[in-house]
């Protein structure tokens, strides 16, 4: 999730990764800030070895690009803040989330309410919680309730899984952020500052995956006024490029947000969803349970017992178990790519494994 570094542990890698070259680094570093290909912020203190936190500034060291989305994202979303929101009466409110709680079946448990109000009310809300905790059953609420005051609402994600959920879930048209700025391998995005999307509202999914480049091209692109809501889980997925959006803008303690924290009933029965909650409160999953769960832990020590019980899952024990389609149904995942246990063996014998009952499918 770095930005930057340190001057002082620049210079001090710098070093060891090329020898001999020590008293030329300050000199080179000098000329490249100079040139702008890197940006040179102020910090506590120089990152060095010796040096304490409250030292000396030395300072914080960009690559520009990095710089120039950083400072973008905290600006944009400083604008989006001080637009105000068009006033609507608590009673209305209230009565509107009524009326969609029938239309949808759902029950709102109280933060959930609160959450579609302060979305209502606030330019930008985040809305957060682990596994279980409602917060789909949340974001059908804020777009409809969207909807019902006749604001236009784009849904958006990071990745086509994500954007094909939040589709299925809200039974609305959702798309990936690149999709939704238009982007082109040749001409990069299409909206911007220039373009701005032509939107009242945007729901963003998974944000924990957004990175602070793609999260300033997307801000920028939102006009304003707009009503920006971003959803997601500080213990999911992080992003694969730099930057902690989400984890940062929840510390800022300047975003509102609300955090859903109650394990709703039917998620209770989940022990996947139960053990991830154990997991991020530090405690040892629950490996044993009944029969009809939906986690199981099989342990074994050889690679190639551990490969044919895949096998076995997959094609036989699974989707009897379940009533469910190896093909459609069923992901396997893996660490690695290589090796027994590697992608590129199981999606070898799980394919010879299908092929075997006269199945053909795709890898």
């Amino acid at each position: 999730g770095h930005m930057f570094l340190p001057k002082g542990k620049l210079i001090e890698a710098t070093a060891e990764l090329i020898e001999g070259v020590e008293e030329d680094i300050e000199p080179v570093l000098d000329t490249l800030i100079s040139e702008e290909r890197l940006v040179l912020e102020d910090g506590l203190g120089d990152g060095s070895k010796d040096d304490p936190e409250d030292g000396p500034q030395g300072g914080n060291v960009y690559l520009t690009p990095l710089n120039y989305a950083e400072v973008g994202v905290s600006n944009r979303v400083r604008r989006l803040l001080v637009t105000s929101p068009m006033p609507y009466a608590s009673s209305m409110v209230e009565e509107a989330l009524s009326d969609i709680e029938g239309k949808l079946q759902i029950t709102l448990a109280r933060n959930q309410r609160d959450a579609a109000i302060t979305a209502l009310r606030a330019p930008v809300l985040v809305l957060t919680g682990g596994p279980g905790t409602g917060k789909t059953t949340t974001v059908r609420a804020i777009l409809a309730l969207f909807q019902l005051l006749g604001k236009e609402v784009s849904l958006c994600a990071p990745t086509g899984r994500a954007a094909k959920r939040l589709s299925e879930v809200t039974g609305d048209e959702a798309v990936t952020i690149h999709r939704l700025l238009e982007f082109s391998p040749t001409g990069g995005f299409k909206r911007d500052a220039h373009r701005p999307l032509k939107l009242d509202a945007l729901i963003v999914d998974e944000v924990s995956m957004v990175d602070t480049v793609l999260m300033n091209s997307l801000l920028r692109a939102v006009p304003d006024g707009s009503h920006v809501v971003m959803v997601g889980d500080v213990d999911q997925l992080p992003s694969v490029g730099p930057g902690s959006v989400l984890k940062d803008l929840i510390a800022s303690g300047r975003v509102p947000v609300v955090q859903l924290n109650e394990i709703f009933r039917q998620a209770q029965d989940s022990q996947i969803i139960t053990n991830a909650h154990r997991v991020n409160h530090g405690e040892m999953p629950e490996l044993t349970g009944s029969p009809d769960r939906d986690f199981f832990f099989i342990e074994c020590d050889d690679p190639e017992d551990a490969c044919e019980t895949i096998v076995q899952l997959c094609g036989e024990r699974l989707p009897s178990h379940y009533d469910v389609d190896p093909v459609w149904d069923m992901q396997v995942l893996s660490p690695m790519k290589r090796g027994i246990l590697g992608s590129e063996n199981l999606n070898a014998r799980l394919q010879d494994m299908l092929n075997a009952d006269g199945e053909v499918i795709p890898r």
